[in-house]
């Protein structure tokens, strides 16, 4: 699985929170292997940035860390790109592009590819965690007219930063109980 943050790191620029985007960038990659039945064992992560800051490559670096050990998988590598004439960040000179790709394994017998769905089946949903890394053009600009530091009563006292930046759900274990099941 291949997949990134998206303009959910306009959001962590802007309010200074980056710890949470490595958090998504795996989940976004190992939940859509849980999706097909497969188990994450690695990921690497891809970062380009429009300027090196080792204070903030390392609040990245300890997202990707914690959603990993959450995964259960494994980092062993990465790529950095420095690309001052692509990357312009919200504020510049922070400006960054986080993805990765993951792998998994699993049996082909075992690969959930929709095909023997039947009348009968049950579907479970699951809560979400938020917007997860989906969406975040169209709730920045409802969202951000208000302020990052906004706290609106619908929030029960959480700001409009704290809301949008809500870790996308690791599904790991929620996929390893359902492939039991089977």
């Amino acid at each position: 699985a291949t997949d990134g943050v998206g303009s959910k790191l306009v959001v962590a620029e802007r309010a200074d929170r980056l710890e949470t985007v490595g958090i998504d960038c795996v989940a976004m990659n190992v939940n859509d292997l849980v999706c097909v039945g497969a188990e994450p064992i690695a990921l690497v992560d891809y970062l380009a940035v429009e300027e090196v800051d080792a204070g903030r490559l390392a609040r990245i670096g300890v997202g990707l860390k914690v959603g990993a050990e959450a995964a259960g998988c494994e980092v062993p590598g990465g790529e950095l790109a420095v690309l001052p004439e692509l990357i312009k960040g919200h504020p510049s000179p922070h400006g960054f592009d986080l993805c990765a790709t993951a792998i998994g394994t699993v049996k082909l017998d075992d690969l959930v590819l929709g095909d023997r769905i039947a009348a009968g089946d049950a579907v479970i949903g699951v809560p979400s965690s938020g917007l997860h890394s989906n969406g975040y053009t169209l709730a920045r600009r409802v969202l951000e007219p208000l302020g990052l530091d906004a706290t609106p009563d619908a929030l029960e006292g959480a700001s409009v930063a704290d809301a949008l930046l809500e870790p996308t759900v690791i599904y790991v274990q929620i996929g390893r109980a359902s492939c039991r099941e089977r």
